[in-house]
């Protein structure tokens, strides 16, 4: 006879098989590899690039290229393609291996410069414009192992925002994406490099022999100011990359993934006391996901951050600092409304002055428990479009009180 026991063991097997013959299926986390390459020569101002996929079984199903024709020409994918306007669908095999190859342009200008140039010495380009962004339908749980290699002449350098591996290749690991592809700038050529880790933050500071690039003294006022911005952000990238060069090269600082560029020639502290270096680091510490036509938002962002950081580390003095503030809001005086798409100069200069005057709001209201910088991590957590409106929005509901501030620009912006 079956005692009571064995009946209750015999019946919790019987549940839990009839549990799991009638549950849905779970999928297993699985990767494919997804290898990107590109081969630069200084005598061709093309470049050829590849994307090559691995996979053992059907991850990857498919992908949407975004690729203009004015910049890749498509040279050979397996499997075949479609091209529908400036895009490109390839469908990669279930299993094994399936290639595909392109041409793209390298030199890039802006203006009367270039934000990416192909030299018989070196080459600067950012990832983002040469390996071609791609919406891509997986399996559920699936991910891709990326890495890219630059194929360049004996005797260059290379330096990017990635991890280098054995073999020489570099790795690709962005956790907010299920498909990684290489963003960010990249530098290669005969180069002057120089790193140094601060305040626990790997940093790589590179430019072409003869630039004039200011390699040390950006590595020392990253170390005066580099701690305090970082124990500010949840966003602390694991590495940083610096490039720099001079002319034709565009006269300004453009940030990307965990890298920025900043032309050899401009100053570190500028006479207004705003730093064009700080600025772009601000812009990779500090993401804040401004409106199209608002970008007041994100050029006042990293404006602020920069002069805030050289005050709160003495780089500025309180006079200093309250002098730069002073010279903002003269020079934004004259602006009429914040909307731009485009925000420089003068909008920028109002922005500022704006987030001067709201952090010592934040600050009397809370009396000390919260100021601008609180506000910026939750402009980094917002997934909505910032807007001015929309910050007003996030100031009552984060932080309970009704900004004057904003108030005052909502109604200036109206007029």
């Amino acid at each position: 006879m079956c005692s009571p026991l064995d009946t209750w063991v015999w019946c919790s097997a019987l549940l839990l098989a009839v549990a799991l013959l009638f549950a849905p299926p779970v999928h297993a986390a699985g990767h494919y590899d997804a290898l990107f390459r590109l081969e630069i020569h200084p005598d061709s101002p093309v470049a050829r690039g590849s994307l090559t996929i691995k996979q053992n079984s059907p991850l990857l199903l498919s992908m949407r290229l975004n690729m203009p024709e004015n910049r890749y020409k498509l040279l050979e994918a397996d499997g075949g393609s479609t091209r529908d306007g400036r895009y490109v669908l390839w469908n990669p095999a279930g299993s094994g291996v399936s290639r595909f190859e392109y041409e793209v342009e390298l030199t890039q200008p802006r203006g009367r410069a270039y934000d990416a140039l192909l030299t018989k010495d070196w080459a600067l380009l950012r990832g983002d414009d040469v390996f071609p962004a791609a919406q891509t339908k997986e399996v559920d749980a699936a991910a891709s192992r990326s890495r890219v290699d630059l194929r360049v002449p004996d005797g260059w350098k290379q330096v990017t925002s990635f991890k280098r591996q054995r073999g020489g290749s570099w790795a690709i690991d962005n956790p907010d994406r299920l498909f990684d592809r290489p963003t960010g700038w990249i530098l290669v050529g005969r180069l002057g490099i120089k790193r140094e880790t601060i305040a626990g933050l790997p940093i790589t500071v590179a430019a072409p022999i003869g630039a004039r690039a200011q390699r040390i003294t950006m590595l020392a006022m990253l170390r005066w100011n580099l701690g305090w911005m970082l124990e500010q952000t949840p966003a602390a990238p694991e590495r940083l990359l610096i490039v720099s060069g001079a002319d034709p090269l565009w006269r300004g600082g453009l940030s990307a993934q965990t890298s920025l560029f900043l032309h050899a020639d401009l100053p570190l502290i500028s006479n207004d006391g705003s730093s064009p270096l700080l600025h772009e680091v601000a812009h990779v510490l500090y993401p804040v996901n401004a409106a199209e036509v608002e970008d007041w938002v994100d050029e006042g962002v990293a404006e602020f951050i920069g002069l805030r950081a050289m005050r709160e580390t003495g780089t500025l003095s309180q006079a200093r600092y309250e002098d730069s503030i002073a010279y903002f809001r003269r020079r934004g005086d004259r602006v009429k409304s914040l909307l731009s798409a485009d925000s420089r100069g003068a909008v920028t200069a109002r922005a500022v002055a704006l987030l001067h005057d709201l952090d010592e709001e934040m600050q009397l209201a809370s009396n000390g428990r919260h100021d601008i910088m609180s506000l910026i991590r939750a402009m980094m957590e917002s997934d909505e479009p910032l807007t001015l409106r929309a910050l007003d929005s996030l100031v009552t509901r984060e932080f309970e009180f009704s900004s004057q501030t904003l108030t005052r620009e909502l109604k200036n912006s109206a007029e």
